[in-house]
């Protein structure tokens, strides 16, 4: 089975996957900054998990299979 996404839908997708990469390492950073201050982290496997699932209903599996088959 192949997905085809129009171009629009493949921009959008880059898109939030960027945005997604971007607040992840945003927070990889800022822990790495607090336990190099010798402070506690700020997000822990909760925040990371929430995160993802935040933008799963944007580019999760299922979100990508309903575009492509809203071209069909």
């Amino acid at each position: 089975m192949s997905i085809n996404l129009n171009e629009g839908q493949f921009a959008y997708v880059l898109a939030q996957v960027a945005l997604l990469n971007c607040e992840r390492a945003g927070m990889e950073a800022e822990n790495a900054h607090r336990l190099s201050i010798g402070e506690s982290i700020a997000y822990g496997a909760d925040e990371f998990n929430a995160l993802r699932q935040e933008y799963a209903a944007t580019i999760g599996h299922n979100a990508i299979l309903e575009m492509a088959l809203a071209n069909s």
